[in-house]
């Protein structure tokens, strides 16, 4: 196997699925207290850390 063909993982896809795992645990703790209907998506981006455009991005 060539060096290239050797798969790393950086910075950056480090940061992304940390986010992804915080927006998740946002996302799961916010329709427990408030229920599906009763979640709004800027409850779910605050509680992540996230802006509101991140989270539908």
């Amino acid at each position: 196997m060539t060096q290239g063909a050797v798969k790393t993982t950086g910075k950056r896809s480090r940061t992304v699925s940390a986010k992804k795992k915080a927006i998740l645990s946002a996302a799961l703790d916010t329709f427990s207290q408030f229920g599906f209907h009763g979640t709004r998506l800027e409850q779910i981006a605050e509680l992540a850390g996230v802006s509101k455009t991140n989270l539908l991005y």
